[in-house]
């Protein structure tokens, strides 16, 4: 038996590659040794359990595998600062949500918020401050929507959420109460309170919508929002349907 375990080993390391070609030399091997002793029961209980052992090592690094791309992929759709899902991300899970409301008949509403006086905030403070000021913002929201939401980073100083599954009413409602709480906090950045203000732009869809022409609805609200208060009108909300 000294023989076989020069001639073959149980794996332990070396590339998946290594691993397979490795499993296929020494059975071929055990194999011939068989040949050459076939009374020799022992062989035939040792090409199994290294046969066993190789597949269950594949197996393990098949497992580890799925679980790094599963994780790259997370980390491919989430935004490192805030934690929330990046534009990437949730343009997906929208595709997925129009797709379900389709099915169930049932549309929904679509948020864009943008901060405003952010740029101040850098300029004042530091971009570590308005790093914290985007993060506090979206643990704001998060912890003003339902479970079945969804929240985003848009990008810079923008953030988008989709109540799915959501009358209109209820969904207006429900982002009117978002536009309170966010309007009505302020940021904590070294002893220093920094109100959070921000422009939102609400379109309710309906589930035949397109979920592209939903979200350029939803955007051209929030830029007229924007807009309006540059000019005077501090409502700090415009609803699609209304223009």
């Amino acid at each position: 038996m000294n023989t076989m375990k020069n001639i073959c080993s149980e794996p332990r390391t070396g590339s998946d590659t290594e691993i397979a070609a490795n499993l296929k030399l020494c059975t071929s091997r055990l194999t011939g040794l068989q040949r050459e002793n076939p009374e020799n029961p022992e062989l035939w209980h040792h090409l199994i359990a290294l046969t066993v052992a190789y597949a269950l090592e594949i197996q393990k690094r098949l497992e580890s595998t799925r679980e790094r791309l599963a994780h790259l992929e997370r980390l491919s759709a989430t935004d490192e600062l805030t934690g929330l899902l990046n534009r990437r991300g949730f343009e997906e899970r929208f595709r997925q949500e129009m797709a379900s409301a389709r099915r169930l008949g049932e549309g929904g509403v679509l948020i864009f918020i943008d901060l405003d006086g952010f740029k101040p905030i850098n300029d004042t403070f530091g971009h570590d401050a308005g790093d914290e000021m985007l993060r506090q913002v979206a643990n704001l929201l998060r912890a003003n929507v339902r479970e079945g939401d969804s929240l985003g980073r848009w990008g810079g100083d923008e953030f988008v959420v989709l109540l799915a599954r959501s009358s209109h009413h209820s969904g207006l409602c429900r982002a009117n109460d978002l536009r309170r709480v966010v309007n009505r906090a302020c940021a904590i950045w070294n002893g220093h309170l920094l109100p959070m203000q921000a422009s939102f732009g609400i379109h309710p869809f309906a589930p035949d919508d397109e979920w592209k022409d939903i979200l350029h609805a939803a955007d051209h609200a929030m830029y007229c929002c924007k807009r309006g208060n540059r000019e005077g009108d501090n409502r700090r909300i415009r609803y699609a349907a209304n223009g």
